[in-house]
C-alpha cells in the first residue's frame, strides 16, 4: 500500500518504500508457516507465528506513522490508515492466540498423535 503512494508522489521516502516491501515479503510467507506448523500441533509453529505476527503487528502500526510523513490525498491516507490498522490488529491477535497458555497445552498435548 505504501508503495503505491510512494509511486504516485516522487517525494517520497524510498528507503521506507524499500523497507515496507521487503518486511511484507518476508512477514507474510512466515506467518504462513507458522500457521501451517501449528495446525499440525507444533511448537515451533506457535513461536513462528509469534515471532512473525509481532513483526507483523508493528510493521502495520508503522505504516500509519509513514503515511504521515508522505502526506497525499485524502483517501490514501485514509486508506493506509485502515491497512495499517487492521493488519496490526489481525496480528495482535494471531500473537495473543499463539501466546496463549492454552495453545501451549493443545501442542505439547499432541506431539506423539500425529
Amino acid at each position: 500500500m505504501l508503495a503505491v503512494v510512494g509511486l504516485l508522489f516522487p517525494g517520497s521516502p524510498t528507503e521506507a518504500i524499500v523497507v515496507n516491501l521487503v518486511a511484507g515479503l518476508i512477514e507474510a510467507p512466515l506467518l504462513f508457516l507458522g500457521a501451517w506448523r501449528l495446525s499440525r500441533r507444533g511448537e515451533n509453529g506457535r513461536r513462528m507465528v509469534i515471532g512473525a505476527g509481532i513483526a507483523a503487528s508493528v510493521h502495520g502500526a508503522s505504516i500509519i506513522v509513514q503515511v504521515f510523513f508522505l502526506g497525499g490525498p485524502v483517501d490514501w491516507v485514509l486508506i493506509a490508515i485502515v491497512f495499517g490498522l487492521v493488519s496490526a490488529g489481525t496480528a495482535a491477535g494471531a500473537v495473543a492466540a499463539a501466546a496463549h497458555p492454552d495453545t501451549g497445552r493443545w501442542c505439547a498435548g499432541g506431539a506423539g498423535a500425529r
